[in-house]
């Protein structure tokens, strides 16, 4: 059985860090706001923001690199047979 807040809880992002943590929100990135009333939680330990960003630049550059190769080998293919 689950219980209800009695007024909606809303989630909040840090417009400046953008949920990564800063001064301006003391290290939290995201916290919620209940009857005017900050609720704070943090991420936890296992979830590395910044590794995560770097690893899916990583990937993004990976299939770019991959659609490149691709596109290359097929012009090149088209080329010499037609």
């Amino acid at each position: 059985m689950s219980f209800e807040p009695a007024s909606p809880i809303s989630i909040i992002t840090c417009e400046k860090c953008q949920g990564a943590g800063c001064r301006q929100c003391s290290n939290h990135g995201i916290y919620a706001l209940q009857d005017n009333q900050t609720i704070v939680f943090n991420l936890p330990d296992f979830i590395d923001l910044k590794a995560r960003r770097f690893l899916k630049k990583l990937l993004i550059i990976k299939r770019v690199i991959l659609i490149f190769i691709t596109l290359s080998l097929i012009i090149i293919t088209w080329s010499i047979f037609f």
